[in-house]
């Protein structure tokens, strides 16, 4: 397939994604969006996202992510995985920042996604990629524990929420474990970009600070995927010049 043609395809792809992602966040049951021991409240219960804006944003997102991947994979099964995945980094991002939350059904879909874009890599042995993801998973939830435990010695409050854990066990399947150190360290530097972006505009002053959490680790895992190999070379050259 030529680039003329990829990118045809992916800007349909990515209109056909937005369009859905506007359905399914509309439709998707109130209780989805609350903590455990709340009931959904009136604005829950009314239209929550629009074609314009959130569909365009929801559409030119997936279609970029969709043409790095497909100059990153190829015509493959695993591209096909690879976009999968992008539909629930995209709500999850929408509603962390909207509302607060990361639902349970959004991350469990995501590892699902995440386990076949895994076991789907063209090469290597399913066992090999299924221990990958695995540890993947038990690594990224181990991390999001450890700064969850980390704050609330140092602040004395929640730093982070089971979310953040669970989201973080998906990507961390995505990533697998020999990709967490990337995917960790890149969610790090979106959070920074976030907090620099807030600061700039005003939204900080005087205010406690509450940054979710949840769009940079999605913008992390999209980025730590869409340039998997060249993270991969850069990991295998800086490994050999401390070995030197």
């Amino acid at each position: 397939m030529n680039a003329a043609a990829a990118i045809l395809l992916c800007l349909a792809a990515g209109l056909a994604a937005g369009g859905a992602s506007v359905l399914l966040l509309n439709r998707i049951p109130a209780w989805w969006l609350c903590d455990y021991d709340e009931q959904p409240d009136a604005s829950l219960l009314e239209k929550r996202v629009y074609f314009f804006p959130h569909g365009t944003v929801f559409s030119a997102v997936a279609a970029s992510v969709f043409l790095l991947y497909f100059f990153q994979y190829g015509v493959c099964l695993q591209l096909f995985a690879a976009a999968g995945t992008v539909l629930p980094l995209l709500w999850i991002t929408f509603t962390d920042l909207r509302y607060r939350i990361i639902p349970d059904q959004f991350s469990g879909n995501l590892f699902v996604l995440a386990l076949f874009y895994q076991l789907a890599a063209p090469s290597g042995t399913v066992g090999a990629h299924l221990l990958n993801a695995l540890l993947g998973t038990a690594a990224g939830a181990s991390i999001i524990l450890l700064m969850g435990l980390l704050g609330h010695v140092l602040f004395h409050q929640e730093a982070m929420g089971g979310g953040d854990l669970k989201l973080f066990a998906a990507v961390g399947t995505l990533s697998g474990l020999s990709g967490i150190l990337p995917l960790f360290l890149f969610s790090l530097i979106f959070a920074l970009i976030h907090i620099l972006y807030l600061t700039t505009r005003g939204r900080l002053k005087g205010k406690v600070l509450y940054l979710p959490f949840g769009p940079s680790i999605c913008f992390a895992a999209a980025a730590v995927t869409a340039f998997s190999s060249e993270i991969s070379a850069f990991l295998s050259w800086y490994t050999a010049l401390l070995t030197v």
